[in-house]
């Protein structure tokens, strides 16, 4: 079945790769920041590590004093939402009385352990947050929708900030993600920021998936397993379900040098075509390091990362120089200069 003309799925999604946890807050910010910029109506999806009793709360509670948004953990004891002042949580508290939903409610803070995460969104946007920082770990991974009930602009989940820890497989990786994904708001631009291997494994599991979908198409008399069984899949970075599934699937040898180089060519344009002419603090930087003819020495370099507004600059500038980052692939340092490499300022002269 193909799929209809306005869903967005993995090949429309801008990738970012989340290099640090300290990057998170940053990202954070400026994604809050872009939607009441642009006034769309979006939810980002910030799926971590944790369960419940491990501290989702406390992360609600620190996100709440420095984000500029409602915020609200969703997990296995409903919705928790902190909203920014009084008055609007006032408002929400009239939405679920109106709509006869139970809950509690401390100041700003308030616990539904039955409302529907959709409803939730379509009572915040009633009142006029068009933003909204969702936390969680296994709801989100799982098959619901992170979309408001409006017919017209409904908050949309189009954003996932995502860092699983290592034992989390391919398809725990897909559903995760695929939750930005799907017909809602064709018009908003996917992003997902994650760890490298992360994104990598989301790809080419979606093309190995592909592959697999076709070749049943043409050869429908066959069982999955003997379809399975006679294909040559792309190599994952981890594994592609649970262990105790003990699914088995032939991959491809690891690649040599020359198809490395291919794909590193295919990484370093994707990123220069999410980056250049972007407001992001990386495109900023992008366009600095570019027009410098000689490049930037790390002080420079230190000093505009932070009038770009990070935090961090220090951390910025190991990534954007260290050779084991993706980074490398667009910029280059050599004694102490850092500059925009020649086969990336080809390609920029191309756009």
């Amino acid at each position: 079945m193909e799929s209809p003309p306005t869903y967005s799925g993995y090949k429309d999604i801008e990738y970012n790769i989340l290099e640090d946890d300290l990057d998170m807050r940053d990202i954070l910010k400026y994604e809050i920041q872009r939607i009441k910029d642009d006034e769309t109506n979006e939810v980002i999806l910030y799926c971590i590590d944790r369960k419940i009793a491990d501290g989702q709360d406390l992360v609600l509670v620190n996100m709440a004093k420095t984000l500029k948004c409602v915020v609200n953990t969703y997990n296995g004891n409903g919705i928790i939402s902190i909203f920014k002042t009084v008055s609007k949580a006032d408002k929400f508290e009239n939405q679920l009385k109106k709509a006869k939903v139970s809950y509690k409610r401390d100041s700003k803070t308030f616990t539904m352990r039955s409302l529907a995460i959709r409803k939730f969104y379509t009572m915040c946007k009633a009142i006029g947050e068009k933003c909204v920082v969702t936390i969680g770990k296994d709801l989100i991974a799982r098959g619901i929708s992170y979309v408001g009930e409006d017919e017209i602009h409904p908050l949309t989940a189009t954003t996932i900030i995502y860092k699983p820890g290592m034992t989390m497989h391919a398809v725990g990786i897909c559903q995760t993600i695929g939750r930005v994904t799907g017909c809602a708001m064709p018009e908003l631009k996917r992003r997902v920021y994650a760890p490298d291997d992360v994104i990598k494994t989301y790809r080419v599991y979606n093309e190995n998936q592909e592959k697999y979908i076709n070749k049943i198409l043409k050869e429908s008399v066959k069982t999955t397993k003997e379809i399975i069984k006679g294909m040559l899949f792309e190599k994952l970075q981890r594994g592609i379900d649970r262990s105790k599934l003990d699914l088995k699937m032939k991959m491809k040898p690891t690649q040599v040098p020359t198809e490395s180089n291919n794909l590193d060519i295919t990484r370093m344009q994707e990123h220069i075509n999410n980056w250049w002419n972007s407001d992001s603090i990386i495109g900023k930087i992008l366009k600095k390091v570019y027009d410098s003819k000689v490049g930037m020495s790390e002080q420079e370099l230190k000093d505009f990362i932070t009038d770009c507004g990070s935090e961090n600059a220090s951390h910025m500038y190991v990534h954007l120089t260290r050779d084991t980052k993706e980074y490398r692939l667009v910029f280059e340092r050599t004694d102490g200069i850092t500059k925009v490499r020649r086969i990336a300022r080809d390609y920029i002269l191309s756009l």
